[in-house]
């Protein structure tokens, strides 16, 4: 099978495969149902005086409804009618096995067309992630330089003195930037580590909790150092 030939086959990009094989199988089943269903008009076509209620086979061995006066002729008649019904009933079961066989390679290549899809769409899907994690590692990499830039690009700060500017500003850029980058990285690890949100969310809590006790004893501690100073200022006045 050639290349082209098999990548149609395997993988549909427009429908036009998965809508050939929908309507295919519903002309194979409009089919099933006209054979089962030309077994009734095949029955309208027996002889009159035949039992159009049973089976063929047991015309023979049952008296008929409405015997002409020839009894040579209704046994030929029967006999006759045997053979075709045998052979239409024969017809029958072989059309109805080629259309099952063909609805099962159908619904064989339907399947594999929808499988061969999807993983083609989940590969391209792992493939654009990929890039969007080069892009966002990028981002993140531009990101703290780009906002010290901006901030300092505003007249707060701004100084007579360029040096100092200068200084200043490669002193934020790279505390701003190990900040995030550490931040960044602690966030992959946690996300890593973390199976469900409300496990990270009540860590993140506790973690918040700890950070504000710790700010409120330094603060505490800071304004009891000022206030002993504070006093001892007063005494040696």
């Amino acid at each position: 099978m050639e290349d082209e030939k098999r990548e149609k086959l395997m993988f549909d990009s427009s429908f036009e495969r998965s809508r050939t094989y929908f309507q295919t199988l519903q002309v194979l089943r409009i089919f099933s149902q006209t054979i089962k269903s030309a077994r009734n008009s095949i029955r309208t076509l027996a002889p009159d005086y035949l039992p159009k209620t049973h089976s063929p086979r047991s015309w023979i061995a049952r008296p008929l409804i409405h015997p002409s006066s020839n009894p040579t002729e209704d046994k030929i008649l029967m006999a006759n009618w045997k053979i075709l019904w045998d052979f239409y009933v024969e017809s029958e079961k072989q059309l109805l096995q080629r259309v099952t066989e063909k609805t099962e390679e159908v619904k064989s290549l339907r399947d594999g067309l929808f499988n061969a899809t999807s993983l083609r769409e989940a590969s391209r899907s792992t493939t654009m992630n990929r890039y969007v994690i080069v892009f966002t590692i990028v981002t993140v990499l531009y990101l703290p330089p780009s906002l010290i830039a901006a901030v300092f690009g505003t007249e707060l700060f701004t100084s007579e003195d360029v040096t100092e500017t200068i200084g200043r500003f490669k002193t934020s850029t790279v505390v701003v930037s190990i900040t995030t980058y550490v931040l960044a990285l602690l966030l992959i690890w946690l996300a890593d580590r973390l199976e469900y949100p409300r496990t990270m969310l009540r860590q993140i809590k506790e973690w918040c909790d700890n950070l504000m006790r710790s700010m409120v004893r330094l603060f505490r501690r800071a304004i009891l150092r000022r206030h002993d100073a504070d006093s001892n200022d007063s005494d040696l006045d």
